[in-house]
């Protein structure tokens, strides 16, 4: 009975400690149930796009689509690539090794679990995972505080929610999207996640080309990217792989035939050489450091984002950003700027290439030196210096031709000037250039003559004209007249100023400068479409005529050192004082380029060559695939030639034949623009060479030459001694007084050559009036006449004494150039009437018209003559008004000097009277005609 009651009392002890144990377990199972409830309600609402990788790579393409630039931040070294773009065999490579039933489970592996849990069991280690591709997805993209865990229950907790968002997730993902996210979001070791990066990184070449061999190396990496890393640890990773590629064998993804191949690869040599091809760091240029700087400021302006978004947008965003980068003339600007042979100074300096034709920012370098990092002071954009004269293109020449206060052809006295305050102007060259014309003023950059213009067109004028070039930098303090030579309060930035002429190429239409035409996003989408600002500046016909004088500095200015072949170019240097800052700006129809140098400190230059070298090599480097192209423009414009001491029309003979030597040149003018009167500036001055002064009257023509001068100049100038002297203002030549002075001087045809030089040098025929012309004696013929110049200097052969006597008796083979004719005549309308000449007719005389009637010097002024005859009435100086005359004589009426006080014997009186002969000169005048 008592082992009965016992038996029994332990079988309710047990029946008891059974339904507690269950109670337990059942109340354990719904406090488990409601702890993970709570844990399940506690989990983020799940929402595709946050499943997906928010940290893409940027891409920087160049204006050839490569990528020249990319730009990574925390946990965005990634290039999203589609699923159908990655292979099939890296497809099943991560799932044979990380989730073999992927393509079979509902998000949740339970075999996988339960052999997880077994194995811990078992173990007592809980280290093999059973989380599915899924799970991975989730843990990496939506539950990524689990690299903060501390706590087992915190571990339990975060696996709870993954589990469930996971069965979730798999009701609106289908697996090959959530396979193509998970191939994109994994860590591969080496700073690169998603394997399209990691393949680029590992095998120089896009996911898409990998082998089975290479596949099975970056689905290795998975599980743990630092020990399976195939560059740091190659033989654990040829663990991971073999394994990889057993799973795929096993799996039925690859054949036999290819587990083999595979297998022998010898993958990890690839690696290492495609690791020593790669380089280091990267290190952004000065155009990239410009460009990203660019793209901030409009991701704020243009998206509204604050500076953190835009930054995080730009690293992590995975942008496309196609900028204006020409990797050819990078690489150019690059290579002059550290290229010692360009240099003989240890300054700074800094180089900008634009389009010309679309304002596109093609290169930039900020300083010399090699660029050891990315981001750092740009001279080119950050450098403010002064401009000197480069801005005097921008503003006094720039506002007078666009006003119409001056055109090129404007002269302007380049002489002692100064400021108003008192303080002198002074020319680079110290000189003063006299009278000079716009254009020669641009191109030897003279200071007076651009200062004279600025006060001509008032400060605000000019102010304003410089600002609408883009000149962003000036400010009110910059009103004031340092402003006319490139003083000024702050300065200049390179990238501004080579904007701004690139402008004057574009006829005159200014484009902002910018450095990237559009901005996509990861998938895609357009950001920002880049379309530039523009506005005009000048006027075309301004443009084209700022644009012509500009090719003059290069041709045979100050620029002329920046010269080269193969495109027209035009340009600007700068100097400011003590050569602080030297410049050379310039562009042709394709390119513009701007070149500052300089010390940072602002010290002295001894020499600035350099700039005008380094644009020079630039340029004409970077111009080489180009056919020559010319400026357009001057087609509309009118093309004058202009006398450049007085800027208006030149005069022939008068203006390209003064002492100065040619002052013509051709000038483009606005139509209605162009000057519409003569050269009133010179002057035709005829001097005898015998003493050097003024020709008079009685002067043989073989001693007379022709000059051409200033009229006037300022003292101090260039132009001062080319001014007509005092001395051949006044009076005439001392030495020929008397007409009988030019009998017994030289005056055949055969003369001198040094005279006949002198002749030609001197401008002998003017188009004013004045000059000589030789006739060289008279040649056989019926009429043949002299000179009809308005000088009439005129010699033929026998015009003196010893010429005439040889004339009478037939002259002589060598020295007679004439031959018997009817009629002759010497100097026939001259204003001065000199004349001479013989003949071998049976009559010889000096000046003679025809056989009835012999005249010289008929209609003349003064009237000198001699003239003989054999029959009827014969006349010498006839209707002279000084009536100086000498002939003779066998028959009929012999007049001298007719119309004279004085008239000889048979001779009429004349009604012409001149007071200045009396009868005592006609007398005399009369007996030397007779004796001649």
């Amino acid at each position: 009975m008592g082992k009965e009651m016992k038996k029994i009392r332990k079988k309710h002890s047990l029946r008891q400690l059974f339904i507690a144990f269950m109670i337990i377990f059942l109340l354990s199972i719904a406090a488990l149930s409601i702890v993970i409830a709570i844990t399940i309600m506690k989990a983020p609402r799940l929402k595709l796009e946050d499943v997906q990788p928010d940290g893409y790579r940027t891409s920087v393409l160049d204006t050839d689509g490569n990528v020249v630039l990319t730009l990574t931040g925390e946990e965005s070294n990634r290039i999203y690539v589609g699923l159908k773009y990655i292979p099939k065999n890296l497809q099943n490579a991560v799932v044979a090794i990380e989730d073999e039933r992927f393509y079979s489970h509902p998000g949740i592996d339970l075999k996988g679990i339960i052999r997880a849990a077994w194995t811990g069991i078992s173990t007592g280690h809980f280290s093999q995972g059973a989380s599915t591709i899924t799970q991975q997805l989730l843990k990496n993209n939506v539950l990524t505080s689990w690299t903060s865990e501390q706590t087992f229950l915190e571990k339990v907790e975060r696996k709870i929610q993954e589990q469930y968002l996971a069965l979730v997730l798999e009701t609106y993902a289908d697996k090959k999207w959530i396979l193509e996210n998970y191939l994109n979001t994994i860590n591969l070791g080496g700073g690169n996640w998603g394997v399209e990066t990691a393949s680029r990184y590992y095998f120089d070449k896009d996911v898409s080309a990998l082998t089975l061999s290479e596949c099975a190396v970056l689905a290795g990496i998975t599980k743990n990217p630092t020990t399976y890393n195939p560059l740091r640890n190659p033989e654990e990773n040829a663990k991971r792989r073999d394994k990889t590629l057993r799973n795929m064998l096993s799996l039925g993804f690859i054949s036999q035939e290819s587990y083999d191949e595979a297998m022998n690869d010898d993958v990890y040599a690839r690696i290492a050489e495609a690791h020593q091809n790669r380089t280091g760091a990267e290190i952004f240029s000065y155009f990239e450091d410009a460009l990203i700087y660019s793209v901030l400021t409009d991701l704020q302006e243009k998206l509204g984002l604050d500076e953190d978004e835009a930054w995080n947008l730009i690293y992590r965003g995975g942008l496309t950003i196609e900028s204006t980068e020409d990797s050819r003339i990078q690489s150019i600007c690059e290579e002059e700027m550290n290229n010692e042979g360009n240099f003989n100074t240890d300054a700074q300096a800094s180089i900008v290439v634009i389009d010309t034709e679309s304002g596109a920012v093609r290169a930039m370098v900020g300083g010399r030196g090699e660029k050891t990092a990315s981001l750092i002071y740009n001279r080119a954009i950050s450098s403010v210096r002064q401009p000197g004269s480069t801005i005097k293109i921008l503003g006094e020449y720039a506002a007078g031709i666009e006003s119409g206060t001056i055109t090129l052809g404007t002269v302007i006295d380049d002489a002692p000037y100064s400021y108003s305050n008192g303080t002198e102007i002074h020319n680079s060259n110290g000189l003063y250039g006299g009278m000079t014309t716009v254009r020669n003023a641009i191109a030897q950059s003279d200071n007076i003559v651009a200062y004279k213009c600025f006060e001509e067109l008032g400060t605000e004028e000019v102010f304003s004209s410089i600002q609408n070039f883009g000149i962003s930098t000036l400010t009110d303090e910059d009103k004031v007249e340092a402003l006319a030579l490139g003083g000024t309060a702050n300065g200049v930035t390179n990238l501004e100023m080579t904007a701004a002429y690139s402008s004057l190429g574009r006829s005159g239409e200014y484009m902002n400068p910018f450095y990237y035409t559009k901005i996509y996003d990861h998938e895609g989408n357009l950001l920002i479409d880049n379309v530039p600002e523009s506005r005009r500046t000048v006027k075309k016909e301004t443009a084209a005529l700022l644009t012509s004088a500009l090719e003059s500095v290069i041709t045979e200015g100050t620029g002329i050192d920046a010269d080269f072949n193969g495109v027209a170019i035009a340009g600007k240097s700068g100097t400011t004082t003590g050569a602080r800052d030297a410049w050379f700006i310039g562009y042709s129809p394709y390119l513009s380029c701007g070149v500052w140098g300089g010390y940072d400190d602002n010290q002295n230059q001894s020499d600035t060559g350099y700039v005008k070298r380094l644009w020079k090599n630039v340029m004409s480097r970077s111009h080489e695939p180009y056919s020559y192209a010319a400026f357009s423009g001057t087609e509309d414009l009118v093309a004058v030639k202009i006398c450049t001491k007085c800027g208006k029309l030149a005069v022939d003979g008068l203006c390209d034949k003064t002492v100065q030597g040619d002052v013509t040149a051709t000038e483009y003018f606005v139509r209605g623009t162009q000057p519409k009167t003569s050269c009133d500036c010179h002057v035709s001055v005829d001097i005898c060479t015998s003493n050097w002064e003024r020709a008079g009257r009685y002067c043989p023509d073989s001693s007379v030459v022709t000059r051409v001068y200033l009229k006037s100049a300022t003292e101090g100038t260039a132009d001062e001694e080319y001014v007509i002297p005092e001395s051949l203002t006044r009076g005439s030549c001392s030495a020929h007084t008397h007409f009988w002075n030019s009998w017994f001087s030289s005056g055949s045809s055969s003369s001198s050559k040094k005279d006949e030089d002198e002749k030609e040098d001197s401008s002998a025929h003017s188009g004013q009036g004045s000059g000589s012309q030789s006739s060289g004696g008279s040649s056989s013929g019926e009429d043949h006449e002299g000179s009809s110049s308005s000088s009439g200097s005129q010699s033929g052969s026998g015009s003196s004494f010893r010429d005439w006597w040889t004339g009478l008796f037939g002259g002589s083979e060598e020295s007679s150039e004439s031959e018997a004719a009817e009629d002759y005549t010497g100097g026939s309308g001259s204003s001065q009437g000199y004349a001479s000449g013989y003949g071998s007719s049976e009559n010889d005389t000096a000046g003679y018209g025809n056989s009835e009637g012999y005249t010289a010097g008929s209609g003349s002024s003064q009237g000198y003559a001699a003239g003989s005859g054999n029959s009827g009435d014969y006349t010498a100086g006839s209707s002279s008004s000084g009536g100086y005359a000498a002939g003779y004589g066998n028959s009929g009426d012999y007049t001298a000097g007719s119309g004279s006080y004085w008239y000889g014997d048979g001779a009429d009186e004349s009604e012409d009277t001149d007071s200045e002969n009396e009868n005592e000169s006609g007398d005399q005048d009369y007996w030397i005609g007779w004796w001649q």
